[in-house]
C-alpha cells in the first residue's frame, strides 16, 4: 500500500491498455515473441519523454503490430498513457495495480461478510499507519530515503559536466549531448523534471552551478515532513465495551477455532520405522 498519487488515471490507463495488448496475441511459439515485441515498443511510446521519440517508437510498433495494433490505438488519447503528452506530473508513477496490491494486502479478510471485513481493514490500516509514523520519525533526511539516495546519486553523476551560464537562472549542461535548464520555469529540455517534478542530472549540475540549495527545486511530496504529515493522524481502535451484549455485530459469522483443553496423559510419541516399511 502507498500512496495514490495525481497522476494514477494516467497510469491506471496505461495498465489495462498493456493487458488488452497482450491479449491479442498467442501465448505460445512464435505468438508469445511477437507479443514480447510489442508490447516492449508499446512501453517506449509509454516512457518516451519527448514527442519526437514518441512518434519514432508509435512509427515502429505499427509496422511490427500490423492492423492489430494500428487499429487499437487508432481511437486513443495519448495524454491518457504517454509521458510526453500527459499534462501534468506523475511523480514517477507508471503502472497502477492499486486493486491487486489492496486485495493481496487484505488477504483471508476477502471472504468475510461486510462489517467484519471492514473492522478488519480499520485494524491493519491501523497498525500500518502507527508502523510508518514510527518508521518516519527515525529519518533524518530532509527528503524520503530513497530520494535523497537518488539526488545524491544524481550529483554524482553530473560532477564532471560542463555547465555554462546563459542568464541568471539559465544554464546550458553539456554530457553526452546539449541540455537546456531554466531553474525559473523548473524546465530541463530532456523534459524528466517536468515529468517527475525531481530533479534530474542535469538541473542538478545546473543548480550547484548556481551554488543554490538543491532541496529548494524539488517537490514537497518527496519531503520526509511531507511523509509524516500523511500518517500523523492515528486511526482510534473501536473498543466492544459498552456496546452490550449481542451488539457486536462485527463477530458475525466469523467461526473462531474451538477452545481446546490438554489432555491429563502424556502425550503417545510418534513411532518412526527406521526401516521405511
Amino acid at each position: 500500500m502507498g500512496f495514490v498519487f495525481p497522476g494514477w488515471p494516467h497510469s491506471y490507463c496505461y495498465y489495462h491498455l498493456k493487458q488488452n495488448l497482450i491479449s491479442k496475441y498467442p501465448k505460445s511459439g512464435y505468438g508469445k515473441l511477437l507479443q514480447d515485441r510489442v508490447i516492449n515498443l508499446f512501453s517506449r511510446c509509454t516512457y518516451a519523454v519527448t514527442e519526437e521519440d514518441f512518434t519514432v517508437a508509435m512509427e515502429e510498433l505499427v509496422i511490427v503490430g500490423s492492423s492489430k495494433v494500428k487499429t487499437f490505438i487508432s481511437d486513443l488519447s495519448r495524454d491518457h498513457y504517454a509521458n510526453a503528452y500527459f499534462k501534468g506530473m506523475r511523480y514517477g508513477e507508471m503502472a497502477n495495480s492499486l486493486a491487486e496490491s489492496f486485495n493481496n494486502w487484505v488477504g483471508v479478510f476477502r471472504d468475510l461478510p461486510v462489517l467484519p471485513l471492514i473492522e478488519r481493514i480499520r485494524q491493519k490500516l491501523m497498525v500500518l499507519n502507527s508502523q510508518r509514523r514510527i518508521e518516519a520519525e527515525k529519518w533524518t533526511t530532509i527528503l524520503c530515503l530513497e530520494m535523497e539516495t537518488r539526488l545524491w546519486e544524481n550529483a554524482e553523476a553530473g560532477r564532471t559536466w560542463v555547465v555554462r551560464r546563459s542568464s541568471f537562472t539559465v544554464f546550458e549542461v553539456f554530457a553526452d549531448y546539449f541540455v537546456m535548464v531554466d531553474l525559473e520555469q523548473r524546465t530541463c529540455s530532456c523534459c524528466l523534471w517536468q515529468i517527475d517534478g525531481f530533479p534530474c542530472t542535469h538541473v542538478v549540475a545546473a543548480i550547484l552551478a548556481k551554488k543554490d540549495s538543491i532541496y529548494d527545486y524539488v517537490e514537497c511530496y518527496y519531503r520526509t515532513d511531507f511523509f509524516r504529515k500523511a500518517y500523523e493522524s492515528p486511526i482510534f481502535p473501536t473498543p466492544d465495551i459498552g456496546k452490550g451484549l449481542g451488539s457486536n455485530s462485527f463477530t458475525t459469522g466469523v467461526v473462531l477455532p474451538p477452545i481446546t483443553k490438554r489432555p491429563a496423559r502424556r502425550p503417545p510419541k510418534l513411532l518412526v520405522n527406521l526401516k521405511g516399511h
